[in-house]
């Protein structure tokens, strides 16, 4: 039988490993392994590392004639995932949003589990055309996304609604009844580690998670219409380590009684027709704070780069095909180039990939432009 996200939130016992909780003793000089949940000197010391690295690395940032003349810099789980697999990836920013099939279709099966998290019992008309019952509200937050569909062939437009109708109908299953866990859509969430830098996140559904038999912390989960692949893991350590940070106080004294709120990832796979839990341990967090010190070195490289007129470097791959930037780059791959020249729409492939990674439609586009300067 499989799991709902909704019965996951309503005992996640089964996916911990509670005899190495943070109910264990505090003591730090004890010699087991590090705990699966947090300790409040954990978090301490994790925030102390990612500040040091921060203003040690934006200490000679130039702020800009007067206070606030200088955009803050913007560390979002699209960029770190950017910047490391193309520094020149990230000037797509400043392109205009691309969309291609396997896009728009990850955008409405994102906006069909927004809906039923807050609403189960929704249904489109008929039962299956959630394109067609969801049209309204994608108008309103998504036009490009309708402009496309609306321009897509009669056989294209065929095979979009039967893709988007198979995935989205499986969501009621996998999603389960949530309102018993005060759920919350795109959620838009931010930590200020140093001033001048903000890590944002938007968790595409979060609610109360039980572990024990009492509501024990959140649980974000990310909505995927591919397969499961070890780059959402990352994603979800992003928030994680976002929404866990913002649990510390600066004028916070004595230990709090109760520990840190246990933070569990999850992603709904629905290329696997899955819920798959993600316990995200301190380890994870320590390397998602690595990560972010080593975007943020990027982007400022990457701005040093732009106003002495160079370019950043580039490292061509399989990615270049999902590059907005790759027809004026100059160094994608022949078989990529040779790709795209075969077709006058190059970016838009009419045929579902469920390995594609959907994620790029997210935060990472809700404010465009490259702001490392």
């Amino acid at each position: 039988m499989t799991l709902s996200l909704a019965e996951l939130a309503a005992d996640a016992t089964p996916y911990l490993d509670l005899d190495q909780s943070a109910e264990q003793s505090t003591d730090q000089s004890t010699e087991s392994p590090a705990p699966a949940q947090p300790r409040w000197a954990d978090l301490r010391e994790l925030s102390r590392y990612l500040r040091l690295g921060l203003a040690d690395l934006v200490a000679d940032r130039d702020p800009g004639p007067e206070p606030g003349a200088v955009a803050p810099l913007r560390l979002t789980k699209g960029r770190v995932r950017t910047a490391a697999i193309c520094p020149a990836q990230v000037l797509a920013e400043v392109n205009p949003f691309g969309i291609n099939f396997n896009i728009a279709v990850g955008i409405v099966c994102d906006a069909a589990a927004g809906v039923l998290a807050l609403h189960p019992g929704f249904r489109p008309a008929g039962g299956t055309r959630w394109f067609a019952g969801l049209r309204a509200s994608l108008e309103q937050e998504h036009p490009h996304l309708v402009e496309f569909v609306d321009g897509l062939g009669a056989g294209d437009r065929a095979d979009f609604d039967h893709v988007v109708d198979d995935l989205s109908g499986v969501l009621p299953d996998l999603l389960g009844d949530l309102r018993p866990h005060r759920p919350t859509v795109h959620h838009r969430i931010a930590h200020v580690p140093v001033p001048g830098v903000q890590i944002t996140g938007e968790i595409d559904i979060s609610c109360d998670v039980s572990i024990g038999g009492s509501v024990r912390g959140r649980l974000l989960a990310e909505v995927k219409s591919g397969r499961f692949n070890p780059r959402i893991t990352d994603e979800l350590a992003h928030y994680a380590l976002i929404t866990t940070l913002q649990q510390l106080r600066s004028e916070q004294v004595d230990e709090p009684s109760e520990p840190p709120r246990q933070i569990i990832g999850c992603s709904i796979s629905l290329g696997d027709l899955a819920v798959v839990p993600v316990v995200l341990t301190m380890e994870m967090l320590e390397t998602s704070a690595r990560r972010l010190l080593d975007t943020t070195k990027g982007l400022l490289a990457i701005d040093e780069t732009m106003k002495a007129g160079g370019r950043p470097p580039t490292n061509p791959g399989d990615h270049c095909r999902w590059c907005r930037r790759v027809s004026e780059c100059g160094d994608a791959p022949d078989l990529v180039m040779a790709e795209i020249n075969e077709s006058l729409r190059p970016l838009e492939p009419l045929r579902f990939d469920p390995d594609f990674d959907d994620g790029a439609v997210d935060d990472e586009f809700a404010e465009p432009g490259v702001d490392a300067s």
